[in-house]
């Protein structure tokens, strides 16, 4: 479950991590986000691929995490477990 959560954090990273693409040597474009593409028109045109590609990746992940969190929750989370007292026995 812990690893679910794990995955769910990360896919939160690559939707709002910021993008960034290297034109150039020294020239570098700002893609934005995955979530808040770009609107400038020159860097649309240089970054197309950029956000949606990390949107899907983060949707993949996210996906991932879901998926083992709620697995996790039904495999181990249905089972109660109840003490019983030894009323004072020893089971040696």
């Amino acid at each position: 479950m812990l690893i679910g959560v794990l995955l769910i954090i990360i896919s939160a990273y690559w939707f709002f991590a910021p993008l960034d693409r290297t034109l150039i040597p020294g020239v570098i474009a700002d893609c934005g986000t995955a979530l808040r593409p770009p609107t400038n028109p020159d860097v649309v045109k240089e970054c197309a691929a950029v956000p949606g590609q990390a949107l899907a990746t983060g949707m993949v992940v996210a996906g991932c995490g879901l998926v083992l969190v709620l697995g996790a929750g039904l495999v181990f989370g249905g089972a109660v477990r109840v003490d019983r007292e030894s009323n004072g026995e020893d089971a040696d």
